[in-house]
């Protein structure tokens, strides 16, 4: 990775995980330079697990959830061969709807969601 694209990506993650990243929550990543980058940016505690080199937690920190979590919403998305940036919110609301609701989801409670 070259250092203009590193910066690159650490400025599109301190846009989006500074508003909504507690200033003492603990970011646990993959290990990504960019993430390391962003937690001494804003002096946030992190922890990479590289699964590569067999790291999968340290103490009570995972990111299990988080590729659980992405595996299944790879997995939803595959039926559409693709989406649009611009539907991309329109969609992850969808998943997580039928995720929220499971059986109790509805033609008609899709309907109301979409009217709210």
């Amino acid at each position: 990775m070259t250092d203009s694209i590193a910066l690159g990506s650490t400025w599109k993650i301190t846009k989006v995980l500074d508003t909504v990243l507690a200033k003492d929550a603990a970011l646990v990543s993959d290990g990504e330079k960019a993430y390391r980058a962003f937690a001494n940016a804003t002096d946030r505690l992190h922890i990479a697990l590289i699964a590569t080199a067999g790291e999968r937690t340290w103490g009570t920190y995972h990111i299990q959830n988080v590729n659980s979590y992405t595996s299944a919403l790879k997995g939803w998305m595959a039926r559409f061969k693709g989406v649009a940036t611009e539907y991309l919110p329109s969609y992850l609301g969808w998943h997580r709807k039928l995720e929220r609701e499971g059986e109790a989801f509805t033609r008609m409670s899709c309907v109301a969601a979409a009217l709210a």
